[in-house]
C-alpha cells in the first residue's frame, strides 16, 4: 500500500518565514519545489518580492528506503538531516565558496517537523549553475578528489 504523504502549506510555513524574514516581510506564497528526495524544498516568497527556500527534514518529506546502516564511506549511504547539511554548508563557506546565505536552523523543532532549514535569497537556477562552475575546482581540491 502507498504512503499518503502530506507536504506543507503556506500556514504551515509562514511562523517559519516570519521568524527567518522577521517582521516587516509577510509570506505571500508558497510553492514546493521537485527534486527533494530527502528532504522537502519549498520557494517562499515574501510580500517584497524577496524569495528563500526552506528545507524541511521530516518522514512525509522522505521518499528513501532506510532499511541499510549508514556507511559515510559510500555516497549513497543513508546521510540526512539538519547537522550534516549545516556541517556542510559551514565547511563550504568558510573555504570561500560562494553559499546561499543561511537564515535560520532550527533543530529544536519549533516550527514545521523535525528539523527544518531556511537559506535566504537563492538565486535561479542559471546562476547557480554558474556558481558551481566557477566554485568546481575549488571545492573537488577541498575535497582532496
Amino acid at each position: 500500500m502507498t504512503r499518503i504523504r502530506h507536504h506543507l502549506t503556506a500556514p504551515d510555513l509562514a511562523p517559519l518565514a516570519h521568524a527567518a524574514g522577521g517582521p516587516h516581510r509577510t509570506l505571500a506564497g508558497v510553492t514546493r519545489l521537485p527534486g527533494g528526495s530527502k528532504k522537502g524544498a519549498y520557494r517562499l516568497t515574501y510580500d517584497d518580492g524577496s524569495t528563500a527556500i526552506a528545507y524541511v527534514w521530516s518522514p512525509d518529506e522522505d521518499y528513501w528506503d532506510h532499511t541499510e546502516v549508514p556507511d559515510h564511506r559510500r555516497p549513497f549511504s543513508p546521510a540526512n538531516g539538519l547537522g550534516l547539511f549545516t556541517a556542510a554548508h559551514d565547511r563550504l563557506a568558510a573555504a570561500g565558496v560562494r553559499t546561499p546565505r543561511l537564515l535560520l536552523a532550527d533543530a529544536a523543532g519549533r516550527f514545521v517537523g523535525p528539523l527544518r532549514l531556511l537559506d535566504g535569497d537563492f538565486p535561479a537556477p542559471g546562476q547557480m549553475r554558474a556558481i558551481a562552475e566557477s566554485n568546481l575546482l575549488r571545492v573537488l581540491e577541498i575535497l582532496g578528489t
